[in-house]
């Protein structure tokens, strides 16, 4: 017999929805009725200050602006005197009367009135140095058509400053912080007669750090004091130096200081738990002097900006620029502060005449910086930065009870239904405009958070189970108004009326599967919000290139970007490698890139590197030339990451640089012939020593080394032009160049073919490895008028073309030698399991004859071994190439 099934209750579940929605219909009216009677009379709105999308700010130019400026230094008191240039007679006030306008777009006017309002309750810091300073003040005197504020600073030191505007509650304050990391001043003097100072580059400045979770907004910023002489510590040791003149202290450079510190900051505020507010990071200022630096004579005398086709970003500035942006977006990506770029480089760099110059003191005042062409004047272009910063603080606003809402900081509206259907993310609006009515009866779950009081209130209106969810904050102070606050009490006492009467267990539904116990913890999961994922490691693509691409033949092509590290930039180039330093008048051999055939290279990218071999080893096995493919590899990896030195000894021969954040590491194992070899004279039929070359036996040194690694590049050939004599199984069997009776000379061709094919061979058989090899070709040297030895040199100073030279002698040999010799290894290693690779440069390099430092490898005056070097690479230079090379074959 079936069993029998109860009928369904339809009319009590029917009254009771009818009662309910009554109900939450009569609430609603009501709190519609409240919310036009009470709140829309204290509500003022501001449009949003949304731009366009094609709106870039940190580019444009500098256009007339007849109403500028918007305050002079007698209706601001808080201008620095050494700003103050209209105070102290300059003549032009031109530079007055411009506005910067982006690209794509015009920006808002600067509204005193309504940047007060946005910021009402909050406070701000301002941290860095003087330029810091610069711009806290040019932000006072914008405000001063407002309101004034008060002084509340604990001390009378300008670096350490705390304003404070009453009517607003709104706070701004200075630290001074030039370095952003602890530092302490070493030596008054120094040996630029600006001071020597102690940086210590992995602990952050607590001056500022300790006070951060006291601010709303945070403007950072660093630069200019980077160029002071210091001393540079890490984990309480001195690890190198800039222009210390110390003895056995490395010059590491002032790029490597600035990048470390500017990390550390930065790492210091996501890191900081207790700090809930917004970070701005303002990008380097750059200074225009001219016709000296800024302590020997260095002025800026122009009247008017440039164009923004009539200069470029370059030298330190550049490079200050660029480690700024890289070291900025990897903080951004870091789960924890917000972080905004507040890009004003490009901008104030269009900018030479805004500056101080001579206008900054009385004409008869000795000071110490005669020609101020850092700072900038008040008023003056500065004024742009705070005009930005409105303009970020800004954006898609509503503002009630003098409260401004910025709708970029609200928490995001996240709709998403409890069953199948669409979903999708939206922004929050502020009460005032919520069509409550029609959301209650369309069945959404309506949630709302007040802040009263520094309480949090919130409610729940459970709907219907299958309906949208959706969470709506609402942001109101009682400042103490009475009409306020009567809102606030009938508000609360709103919401828990609908509370108690609606809040009950739901009916099961005859027509639905659904159990109550699902809807409750669906119901339960919408007033608990879990917070958003970290963002996801960066994903790159794998590089290709066309099947008919050949990248071992090609022409070196124009490239304006070039080059993408500097001597300023890289403290691992090798002296003799370091042409800038030492005084190469024609810069143009760096302004090239190799353009295989059929197909052009991607850029080096050297976090897209970094990642490739995150967890992993590279070793460099040869001689001189292997020791400078890779200084040109941490070279560029320096735009990311500066390695540490774990090497074992001091011998620059054998290193062995740690990338921590990577967790990688590079060897390099110095290995002239790559099999055994021992210098049985000092001296040698031509001075250059002679050895004796075991050539069935590879060099212990680096093979017993290999399992170590994931990769290992070899390369081979300047060394076997020494005089040699040649052994195998302990016995000679021949020699180059030897002079010594009853001894074949069999040639340096012989020596090379055979100690190249021990190397591979060893590889080859070497059981448990498992990594991939890459041989790279022999790289030409280009002396004329004489042999290396004997007075040649190279001096051309532009590459060849294609139809120009060809490879031949002692080059060509060698070439084919190692092509040959790899084929064989190659089909080996193959049915071992060991990948090998050709790194062929040697078409590439041919044609650069202008790449080598020839005689600026040292001083001019220095005695040196080789005078002319025509073997090794300027770095930066076109050996760079080579790990463009390599970086494509890793990310295949």
């Amino acid at each position: 017999m079936k069993p029998s099934y109860a009928v369904k209750p339809p009319l009590r579940r029917q009254q009771n929805g009818h009662g309910v929605g009554k109900v939450v219909l009569l609430s609603a009216v009501v709190l519609v009725l409240l919310v036009k009677i009470f709140l829309l009379p204290y509500t003022r709105r501001y449009p949003p200050l949304g731009l366009p999308e094609n709106c870039d700010l940190s580019k444009g130019e500098w256009v007339r602006d007849p109403d500028a400026p918007y305050y002079t230094n007698k209706t601001c008191f808080t201008i620095q005197e050494h700003q103050n240039c209209m105070k102290y007679g300059r003549p032009d006030l031109d530079f007055l009367k411009w506005r910067w306008q982006p690209e794509g777009c015009d920006l808002p006017r600067f509204d005193a009135a309504w940047f007060l309002h946005l910021v009402t309750g909050k406070s701000m810091a301002f941290v860095g140095d003087s330029l810091a300073r610069n711009q806290m003040q040019s932000l006072m005197c914008l405000l001063s058509g407002v309101e004034r504020p008060q002084d509340m600073s604990d001390s009378k030191d300008d670096n350490f400053k705390r304003m404070f505007y009453p009517t607003y509650r709104f706070t701004i304050s200075i630290f001074w912080s030039p370095f952003l990391v602890k530092a302490q001043l070493a030596d008054t003097d120094g040996p630029n007669h600006t001071g020597l100072w102690n940086l210590y580059l992995d602990e952050v400045d607590e001056k500022w750090a300790s006070q951060l979770h006291k601010f709303d907004y945070v403007i950072i910023s660093d630069g200019n004091w980077f160029t002071r002489p210091s001393l540079f510590y890490e984990q309480k040791k001195l690890v190198g130096c800039h222009y210390c003149l110390i003895e056995n202290v490395t010059d590491l450079t002032l790029h490597y200081s600035h990048r470390m510190a500017f990390r550390t900051a930065l790492r210091a505020i996501n890191g900081l738990a207790s700090f809930k507010g917004k970070v701005l990071v303002r990008s380097i200022s750059p200074s225009h002097f001219e016709n000296g630096e800024w302590n020997k004579g260095g002025n800026c005398k122009r009247k008017r900006p440039y164009r923004s086709n009539e200069t470029t970003l370059e030298s330190l500035d550049r490079e200050f620029y660029e480690q700024q942006l890289e070291e900025f977006r990897q903080a951004e990506r870091e789960p924890g502060v917000r972080m905004r770029l507040l890009d004003t480089t490009q901008a104030m760099l269009l900018r030479p005449d805004g500056h101080p110059s001579r206008y900054g003191h009385s004409i008869h005042e000795s000071v110490a910086m005669y020609n101020d062409c850092v700072h900038w004047c008040l008023p003056g272009p500065i004024d742009m930065w705070n005009q930005l910063l409105f303009l970020m603080l800004g954006e898609r606003t509503e503002c009630a009870f003098g409260v401004c809402v910025n709708a970029a900081e609200l928490p995001h509206v996240v709709c998403t239904p409890m069953r199948n259907g669409p979903s999708f993310v939206g922004r929050a609006k502020s009460l005032p405009l919520l069509p409550l009515p029609s959301l209650l009866r369309h069945g959404f779950v309506v949630e709302f958070m007040m802040y009263w009081w520094d309480a949090t209130i919130v409610a729940a209106l459970p709907m219907k189970p299958h309906a949208y969810r959706l969470r709506i904050w609402g942001y109101h102070h009682a400042h103490g108004n009475p009409r306020t606050l009567l809102f606030s009490i009938l508000l609360i006492l709103l919401v828990l009326a609908i509370i108690s009467c609606c809040n009950q267990p739901p009916l099961p539904s005859y027509n639905d599967e659904r159990s109550s116990s699902s809807s409750s913890a669906s119901s339960l999961s919408s007033s608990s919000p879990s917070p958003p994922p970290p963002p996801p490691p960066p994903r790159y693509p794998s590089i290709r290139l066309p099947r008919d691409c050949d990248i071992s033949q090609g022409e070196w092509v124009r490239d304006p970007d070039a080059p993408y590290y500097t001597n300023l930039t890289c403290f691992t180039i090798q002296e003799h490698q370091n042409c800038m330093k030492y005084g190469r008048p024609d810069m143009d051999f760096l302004r090239w890139r190799w353009r295989p055939a059929a197909c052009e290279l991607p850029r080096f990218d050297a976090s897209w590197f970094l990642e490739l071999v995150r967890g992993k080893s590279l070793a460099f096995v040869g001689d001189s030339l292997a020791r400078n493919h890779m200084q040109s590899l941490m070279c560029l990896l320096s735009k990311v990451e500066y390695p540490k030195d774990i090497s074992n000894t001091t011998d620059e021969n054998f290193k062995r640089m740690f990338y921590t954040a990577y967790n990688f590491t590079i060897s390099t194992f110095w290995s002239p012939f790559l099999v055994k070899a021992q210098e049985a004279d000092t001296d040698g039929p031509n001075h250059t020593g002679l050895w004796n070359l075991y050539l069935d036996e590879v060099d212990d040194t680096w093979a017993s080394r290999i399992r170590e690694f994931d990769y290992v590049i070899i390369s081979d050939g300047n060394w076997f032009t020494r005089p040699a004599m040649f052994y195998e199984k302990g016995v000679i069997v021949g020699c180059h160049f030897c002079l010594v009776d009853n001894v074949t000379d069999l040639t340096l061709r012989y020596s090379h073919r055979m100690a190249f094919r021990t190397a591979l061979r060893a590889i080859t058989e070497l059981d448990g490895f498992g990594g991939k090899v890459f041989l790279r070709t022999v790289s030409p040297s280009h002396f004329e008028n004489g042999e290396w030895n004997k007075g040649g040199n190279c001096v051309r100073t532009r590459p060849f073309r294609g139809n120009e030279t060809r490879l031949e002698g002692l080059d060509l040999e060698f070439y084919e030698a190692q092509v040959e010799e790899f084929r064989e290894a190659e089909s080996v290693g193959r049915a071992k399991g060991v990948e090998l690779k050709m790194l062929d440069t040697t078409r590439a390099m041919l044609l650069r004859p202008d790449g080598h430092p020839s005689r600026y490898g040292h001083w001019a005056h220095e005695n040196v071994t080789l005078y002319n070097d025509c073997v090794h690479w300027c770095l930066p230079g076109p050996i760079d190439m080579w790990n463009t090379l390599l970086f494509l074959m890793l990310g295949e």
